[in-house]
């Protein structure tokens, strides 16, 4: 219920901002999803894409997931396919599914890096290792 999230968010964001403004990664990435979906604040691309690299650069693997979709899409940001391999590479090393197969896409169309399907079958394994069913059809659809 968004109005529901609305209100809950409106409740705790001062809350939630001075932990991510103290370094608290968990409040950095709540402060990015904050931006990006208008909870507790009015929606601002780029003001989420900088908590979630804030949150990112701390380690927090979601946020880093979330920068790699910024990059590939260009929200917040200016597109960028290699910025996001960058950003997914570092939520897949922590064992992020969606970012595995991402990078297995990636590889295995060479965008944002050079073309390496030995590299796309790689992160297509891992993420079918977790149970991504996209990631098992791709790898049996590899070259």
């Amino acid at each position: 219920d968004k109005a529901r999230a609305q209100r809950i968010a409106d409740s705790v964001i001062a809350d939630i901002e001075a932990m991510a403004n103290n370094g608290v990664s968990e409040a950095q990435f709540l402060m990015g999803t904050s931006y990006a979906e208008a909870l507790g604040h009015s929606q601002n691309d780029g003001l989420a894409a900088d908590w979630y690299r804030r949150a990112a650069e701390a380690g927090h693997t979601l946020a880093a997931h979330n920068m790699g979709n910024i990059y590939f899409s260009g929200t917040g940001v200016a597109q960028d396919d290699a910025m996001a391999v960058y950003w997914w590479e570092k939520a897949a090393q922590a064992g992020d599914a969606i970012p595995q197969f991402r990078l297995g896409d990636m590889y295995e169309s060479g965008r944002g890096v050079e073309r390496n399907l030995g590299q796309a079958r790689y992160w297509y394994r891992e993420s079918a290792r977790r149970g991504n069913a996209n990631a098992r059809a791709a790898l049996h659809t590899l070259p």
